[in-house]
């Protein structure tokens, strides 16, 4: 039974699957609120993963990588490829709580990057199945 759970196969899906939903959940809306900026006229704001946590496509994108070179690699370069796909997996999880931990923060800087502006616009947050969907496939 050990041997079905180590196997490349199996391994390859448990780190590619949820690496592909992340990629996927990135790409969708994790915040939405409204605003009471005038020159957004007091109306929906919204935003994507990739707006409220770029760096999570890049790593994500890492942890396919250093799949592949897992798969492929010698015993060194495999050891060196895990170590490197725990990192970025865990970089991921950090980048993906952040805007959690505050969704008002999170969907007022890109509120106030959509004005043109620096800084954070007021704004009211509730986060979407998306955004923990993402903290699942991130773990």
């Amino acid at each position: 039974m050990t041997s079905r759970l180590t196997s490349k196969r199996a391994v390859s899906a448990a780190v590619a699957v949820p690496d592909l939903v992340l990629l996927l959940a990135t790409t969708r809306t994790w915040i939405t609120g409204r605003s009471t900026e005038p020159l957004l006229g007091g109306g929906a704001v919204s935003a994507t993963g990739s707006q409220v946590a770029p760096g999570v496509v890049a790593l994500a994108l890492v942890c396919l990588v250093a799949l592949v070179t897992t798969l492929t690699g010698g015993p060194v370069v495999r050891r060196v490829s895990s170590m490197v796909l725990v990192l970025a997996a865990a970089g991921s999880v950090a980048l993906t709580v952040a805007p959690l931990s505050d969704p008002e923060l999170a969907l007022g800087r890109v509120a106030a990057a959509g004005l043109g502006r620096t800084g954070v616009v007021r704004t009211t947050a509730e986060v979407s199945g998306w955004a923990w969907t993402a903290l699942v496939a991130s773990v």
